[in-house]
């Protein structure tokens, strides 16, 4: 059995929480949050992560799910103190900051494991297939839609959502995980332009609310990516269109769940490829760690794709205008 501690468990940390307890493989041992109440499903609870250390409590692997400014210091810590991590996006809001952590990971052997759950989405692992396949063929142009409602209900006075030091702005927030997966299924990009504003939230938050990205594929396609979280009342539209050389592909759906379009040369689209799975992404997510937890050596490439994805959420917001 291979023993998990949560470190957060706040809306994530109680989504793993749940998620861990459906895989038989696993189990939570220990939570550490300073507003854990006692005996939490009769799970061991620490008030700090000094508190947890200080237990010397053995552990195979801590998933890290608190704040986002809080992550690199205490993925850190625990790098240090021999602990392989599970980090929630974002993994860090600095790529040097990234580079430390795999540092010290190389230098102990350790594993640092991110949560990407929408590449285990049965949509997305077919449209990775296809573009690995060469089936889409050269992508001209990729356009990607987030169009979200985020607003007083969730930006409240006392939390550290929509702070600039301390939450990072809305593509390390909300919409991370779609940079990840233009990157993942298209491979490298560089940015072209960066347009941001805040229209709807001036009032609560000192970040962003809208955006538009134009990136340039190394394989010569285009993206554009146009975010927002100013919809009015709730979510309006999350979706990816892809022109290709050899057709039309259009994912959809919250987590880009369902393929909408799919009109490819020589090719017969079937619901059967994208079967749902018998787990969750984030459970589909969590038994791809465990897999690899000791099974094989520290992944150098995956921990360096993730740095470059940070390094370019950086360099989207140093050249935005």
């Amino acid at each position: 059995m291979i023993n998990i501690a949560i470190l957060g468990l706040g809306f994530m940390g109680k989504k793993y929480l749940t998620a861990i307890e459906g895989i038989d493989e696993a189990q939570v041992s220990a939570i550490i949050d300073d507003s854990a109440t006692e005996n939490i499903e009769n799970i061991p609870y620490f008030k700090s992560l000094d508190d947890f250390l200080c237990s010397e409590i053995k552990m195979d692997l801590v998933v890290i799910s608190t704040p986002n400014y809080l992550h690199f210091s205490q993925a850190k810590t625990l790098l240090e103190h021999g602990y392989h991590i599970l980090i929630e996006k974002p993994f860090c809001l600095k790529g040097s900051d990234m580079e430390v952590l795999i540092k010290i990971a190389q230098e102990k052997q350790l594993k640092i494991f991110f949560s990407t759950p929408n590449r285990f989405s049965p949509a997305l692992a077919w449209l990775k297939k296809i573009q690995s396949e060469n089936i889409l063929g050269q992508s001209y142009l990729v356009q990607v839609n987030c169009f979200w409602n985020r607003d007083q209900r969730y930006y409240t006075p006392q939390s550290w959502k929509g702070k600039k030091e301390l939450d990072g702005g809305t593509l390390y927030t909300q919409f991370f995980h779609f940079l990840d997966l233009i990157l993942f299924t298209f491979g490298k990009a560089e940015l072209l332009s960066s347009y941001m504003d805040t229209f709807r939230h001036q009032s609560l938050v000192e970040i962003e609310d809208t955006g538009v990205l134009t990136l340039k594929l190394a394989t010569g396609g285009l993206v554009n990516f146009n975010f927002t979280t100013a919809v009015w009342d709730k979510n309006m539209e999350t979706s990816m269109n892809i022109i290709a050389e050899n057709g039309s592909v259009k994912i959809s759906g919250q987590y880009f769940d369902e393929v909408s379009i799919c009109n490819l040369k020589n090719y017969k689209f079937s619901l059967d490829e994208i079967t749902d799975n018998e787990y969750s992404n984030l459970q589909l997510n969590l038994k791809y760690a465990l897999k690899k937890l000791y099974d094989t050596e520290c992944d150098l490439e995956e921990m360096l794709y993730h740095q470059n994805l940070i390094s370019l959420v950086e360099d989207i917001y140093r050249n935005s205008k």
